[in-house]
């Protein structure tokens, strides 16, 4: 597929056949929201108080953008209070179903005064945001002191590599440090069913504000970082999905 191809595919784009869907609506697999759990806990010693970390401090809150039915929040396992922004309700019913320790809120996320929500503590997000809002939600969260410390999110691997998503980019406090490819086709969730056929790969990006970014970025076209203990990428998914319902 080429460059072009994937970048058109970024385009929300509504189907008739259901009331108001766009591609900004797809669910995060089981396996995905497990997945993106483990690389936040992984990352957030580093980020926060870590060897690498310029100015160490405590993480406060986990902040997560458009959290949807719960399929990312429900595997988180610490104890930091945790935010679920989400701007449909009858998901947030849902979420909470699944994630009640989980405080929950029925807001667009771009309307949400951070200063006012977190009072200057430290905190860090996840998200699988809609696509086509994501420079918006970055350019969001710039906003505000103090800035996230970590973000963990799924975006279309060539998401970043349009010209002028780069360069907006490149205007905010924010570096990749990390980027996970993932192999083969995610097969996001619309009403409850997988739909492995987009025409478009993605990753999961690790975000950190510049002067505390611990990693030297290398082009994303040549950064790859497999799951620990794969032999190579096609064996990244198979025996992750979890069996039965």
């Amino acid at each position: 597929m080429t460059l072009a191809t994937q970048q058109k595919s970024l385009i929300p784009a509504t189907s008739p056949s259901l009331d108001g869907w766009t591609t900004d609506d797809w669910e995060t697999p089981l396996y995905l929201g497990r997945f993106m759990q483990q690389v936040l806990e992984n990352h957030i010693v580093d980020a926060f108080c870590g060897p690498t970390s310029i100015h160490p401090k405590t993480c406060d809150f986990i902040l997560e953008v458009g959290a949807g039915n719960g399929n990312i929040s429900r595997f988180y396992a610490g104890d930091r209070h945790y935010y679920a922004i989400e701007s449909k309700y009858s998901r947030i019913s849902k979420g909470r179903q699944v994630f009640p320790r989980g405080d929950w809120m029925h807001q667009d996320f771009l309307q949400l005064d951070l200063g006012k929500l977190f009072g200057g503590c430290h905190y860090a997000v996840i998200s699988n945001p809609p696509f086509s809002q994501a420079m918006e939600i970055l350019e969001h969260l710039a906003a505000f002191k103090p800035l996230p410390r970590l973000m963990v999110l799924l975006l279309p691997t060539a998401f970043f590599q349009t010209e002028e998503r780069s360069q907006r980019l490149a205007q905010l406090p924010f570096s990749i440090t990390a980027e996970y490819r993932l192999a083969g086709r995610v097969g996001f969730i619309r009403n409850d069913i997988a739909e492995p056929n987009r025409q478009c790969n993605d990753s999961v990006f690790v975000l950190q504000p510049v002067k505390d970014s611990p990693i030297k970025i290398q082009p994303l076209n040549e950064l790859r970082l497999d799951l620990p203990g794969k032999k190579n990428k096609r064996d990244c998914w198979d025996d992750e999905v979890p069996k039965g319902k």
